[in-house]
């Protein structure tokens, strides 16, 4: 994993300067009913238990946002995520509303940063509210109301974490699988929202026309919300205190995340995503498996490093050598997400992984690169495109990881729109405007495709392992 580089800009500090209500580790206040009571249980076989024992010294608001917030995978660890990801205690080793990175661990668990703690890239503002970046917080005090900031990207399986402070007069919301301007938030969004019971009757934590819950959380703190979204079961929680479960029977689809700002001050940090239910793509050569390209001699196609996993086993992963050439799947993929870990053997070696393909063609496909080579040593300024960039479409606008070293690299493809994350940041957020073409060296392709892994120099190597990906789900209203 990349070690070194920080989510937050060098110009932006880590931690926020003090501030007259903040506070590194904030007190939670909440009325507790029989409702919001359902604290998620702990599992007697959980591998944090030692360690929940021993939080003693710990206020038990923290401890119920490990069991509810932290467990990023456990017991419900989604079919297809690999089972020996570290577990993510997010609560514990980050206070609520300091701005942090995510660590190795969270990285290869599949998260992956919305936000980069200095800059608004990768978000859209649908409206006119002053949104900007203070203090490595989103912030929004003024706008014609309703105004939202949101993704450029869409998802629809997902867990997702965010920091949140509002005043006594905030109106403001967490949307999630939303239009890009929603009308009905129960039929084109899920509208969590963050307000009082002065300002709105659905209170922080409840699903706007939808479903409420009478917890009451204080202004002027920082709180964390939590959400979890699969098919049509809408889960949330705050502060580690469960305030929604929706089952949906006409579920949306896919859609974008939507910070917004509908009165008052509201400030978000730490912007979270990890991707559910994504499935292993075994890397083999074989007939119905993959191919070597362009010739079967073109290039050694061996093991790549083994990784012990929770039952012993070593997933499958390949090491592309002595040669010039690909491998190339005979799955296709159109609209999708994926995610996969990588790593050169050698310094300035040039690889690819190569998505919606031309089955069968040369490498005919869209290219997110792995170059690590800098401009004198800068890693905004990358030779060629840089890993993650789209080759001759879009340079990373930073290198993140390192020559020689495992980093973890998500895409997730949607109709013309590629966005890349390369060790959990985004590094790409580009739309392919061109001319629609079934070759994407000559246009835009939205077909679906083969992906092919690279080895672009003889004298070189590059290994590739945990494939996985999934189609993404359409959108349907």
């Amino acid at each position: 994993m990349t070690k070194g580089i920080p989510l937050i800009s060098p110009e932006q500090p880590s931690s926020p300067p003090a501030h007259p209500t903040s506070q590194s580790h904030p007190v939670v206040r909440y009325r507790v009913t029989e409702r919001n009571r359902r604290i998620a249980p702990r599992r007697s076989n959980s591998p944090l238990e030692p360690a929940m024992n021993s939080l003693t010294h710990i206020p038990r608001y923290l401890v119920a946002a490990v069991v509810a917030v932290g467990l990023l995978g456990t017991g419900d660890r989604a079919a297809g995520q690999d089972p020996s990801a570290p577990l993510s205690v997010l609560a514990v080793d980050s206070p609520i509303g300091v701005s942090r990175g995510l660590s190795p661990d969270e990285i290869r668990a599949g998260w992956i940063a919305l936000f980069d703690g200095a800059t608004l890239f990768g978000w859209r503002n649908e409206g006119d509210a002053d949104f900007r970046v203070e203090e490595g917080a989103i912030r929004a005090d003024r706008g014609s109301a309703p105004c939202l900031l949101r993704t450029e990207t869409q998802f629809d399986d997902y867990e997702l974490t965010v920091d949140f402070r509002a005043t006594r007069t905030t109106n403001s919301g967490l949307f999630l699988r939303t239009a890009p301007r929603p009308n009905d938030p129960t039929g084109d969004c899920f509208e969590i929202n963050i307000a009082t019971a002065e300002v709105s009757p659905f209170t922080t934590g409840s699903a706007v026309g939808r479903q409420k819950t009478d917890m009451a959380v204080d202004a002027e703190q920082w709180h964390r919300l939590h959400a979890r979204a699969t098919g049509g079961m809408i889960e949330v929680s705050v502060d580690g205190v469960p305030t929604v479960r929706l089952v949906d029977s006409l579920p949306v689809g896919r859609g974008h995340i939507g910070l917004q700002y509908n009165q008052g001050t509201i400030e978000f940090r730490n912007v979270f995503l990890r991707p559910l239910d994504l499935e292993t793509i075994p890397i083999e050569i074989g007939e119905g498996a993959w191919r070597i390209g362009p010739d079967s001699d073109a290039l050694h196609v061996g093991p790549a490093e083994s990784v012990d996993t929770a039952d012993g086993e070593s997933p499958a992963g390949v090491r592309l050598s002595g040669g010039v050439g690909y491998i190339e799947s005979s799955r296709t993929f159109g609209d999708f997400v994926l995610r996969i870990e990588a790593r050169t053997g050698d310094a300035g070696t040039n690889s690819g992984l190569f998505f919606r393909c031309i089955p069968g063609s040369d490498l005919d496909g869209y290219e997110s690169q792995i170059e690590h080579r800098l401009v004198d040593g800068d890693r905004s300024k990358p030779v060629d495109f840089g890993t993650g960039g789209i080759f001759r479409r879009a340079a990373a606008r930073q290198v993140v990881s390192d020559d020689r070293t495992w980093f973890v690299k998500t895409i997730v493809v949607e109709g013309n729109r590629i966005a890349v994350w390369v060790d959990g940041h985004q590094v790409v957020d580009w739309a392919d405007d061109r001319k629609p073409d079934p070759n994407p060296r000559r246009g835009a392709r939205r077909e679906a495709g083969s992906l092919a892994l690279q080895l672009h120099d003889a004298d070189t190597s590059v290994e590739f392992r945990h494939l996985m990906a999934r189609e993404l789900e359409a959108r349907r209203r």
